[in-house]
């Protein structure tokens, strides 16, 4: 008997459907970005007459060269690796440290304790609560009041102790047996069984503490420690002229428009993620579902 599944004309119709959808879907999310590319590249010309829409035109760098002779772009820029890498570090450790004891059987209490992580899902202190706790710890405009304030995701904790609580207490038990503490077997035994989980948060933590801007907006007042996002929303949003630095745009406004200018910030913003994203993404879909389907 041969091994190959019989298709219906209904399944077959209902699978051409989704394919259509997300072909669809995958090009109304992915045209805003090739739109940025391509303007970033493109001449002040082709900008102001709306020649562009899918491939540059009047191919320039002079966009890119202004963004990086601006005199915030490039110091926010750095700010913003600063933010993202310390925060995220300090994030997933914490996660680690957390979802690592809660997977454990033996831990007395431990589903109370995930009943209080459960309700922060749902319920929050507020801005100004948060707020007066980071003024009175005295971290305003300083780095480490985007670092600590929301250091821990509910979300990620419980994906992580879910991946965790996956593996066999027999594992554990036979370590100690062989001598192994405690922290031996998180760091040689847990995590390398867990690592699509952990890259999996590892991303999810990336990403928003690199898109973050409105903590940034609340707890800093120095424009030289706002991260890139900051700047890049004043331009975007806000339309400032400081920010924007006509008078250098006003010098170039022969070769790169206003728009360009703003497109070239993006794909700079935009291009971290773009270049990690391929090489976390095996782990993603594999880290995400984990718990979610019992064989």
């Amino acid at each position: 008997m041969s091994d190959r599944i019989i298709r219906s004309r209904t399944d077959a119709l209902f699978d051409t459907g989704v394919y259509a959808i997300m072909i669809v879907l995958s090009a109304i999310f992915l045209y805003p970005v090739i739109y940025a590319i391509s303007s970033s590249f493109s001449g002040a010309e082709a900008l102001l007459h709306q020649e562009v829409w899918l491939w540059p035109v009047d191919v320039t760098l002079r966009s890119y060269q202004l963004v990086f002779e601006h005199e915030y772009v490039l110091p926010s820029y750095g700010n913003t690796i600063l933010y993202t890498v310390l925060g995220t570090a300090y994030s997933v450790l914490l996660t680690i440290l957390g979802a690592y004891p809660l997977s454990r059987s033996y831990l007395p209490f431990r589903d109370f304790f995930m009943l209080i992580i459960a309700f922060t899902m749902l319920f929050g202190g507020g801005l100004i609560p948060t707020f007066l706790v980071v003024r009175d710890l005295k971290l305003i405009n300083t780095l480490w009041a985007l670092v600590f304030p929301c250091a821990v995701t509910p979300f990620n904790l419980i994906l992580l102790r879910t991946s965790m609580q996956g593996i066999p207490d027999a594992i554990e038990e036979s370590a100690k047996i062989d001598g192994a503490n405690d922290w031996i077997i998180l760091v040689r035994i847990i995590l390398p069984m867990c690592m699509a989980s952990v890259m999996t948060v590892v991303l999810l933590y990336f990403v928003a503490k690199w898109n973050d801007w409105f903590n940034a907006l609340i707890y800093l007042n120095d424009r030289e420690k706002y991260p890139l996002q900051l700047i890049l929303r004043d331009i975007l949003v806000s339309n400032d002229d400081k920010t924007l630095n006509q008078q250098m745009l006003r010098e170039a406004k022969n070769s790169v428009s206003s728009l360009g200018f703003k497109c070239a910030i993006m794909v700079i913003a935009m291009a971290p993620l773009l270049v990690v994203y391929p090489f976390i993404q095996r782990y993603f879909v594999k880290g995400v579902m984990v718990g979610a389907v019992k064989g």
